[in-house]
């Protein structure tokens, strides 16, 4: 009977040691975290990312209709980006980071969009 109030409290402190409080509080980093601007291809429209590490983030671009600023929600899945603008669209890319510039190919597209944090 001794052996089995023994085993029954090492269980017990075992599994009380082995949970945590709330997994919300886990924080995962990506590496896109942080501003990116656009360096290569040239002749593409000037334009900034913005990634937030609460997965929102912003898009600035310069182009034939002016300055714009679109707001949007982000995910990556393996080396899928996909970024969801507040207005319904859904882009998504294949990306890497490779010697600290960010790399963003689009389906279809064997040229990079490439990007420089700032």
């Amino acid at each position: 009977m001794r052996n089995f109030s023994l085993s029954l409290l090492l269980v017990m402190f075992a599994a009380l040691f082995m949970t945590s409080c709330d997994d919300d509080d886990d924080y995962w980093y990506s590496p896109l975290e942080g501003s990116w601007t656009i360096v290569d291809p040239p002749g593409v429209d000037y334009n900034e990312y913005t990634f937030y590490s609460d997965g929102t983030g912003v898009y600035y671009i310069e182009d034939y209709a002016g300055n714009s600023t679109y707001y949007f929600t982000w995910e990556t899945f393996n080396n899928n980006l996909y970024v969801y603008f507040n207005m319904g669209e859904t882009w998504r890319f294949t990306w890497l980071i490779r010697d600290g510039y960010l790399y963003l190919y689009s389906p279809g597209s064997g040229v990079p969009l490439v990007y420089a944090p700032f």
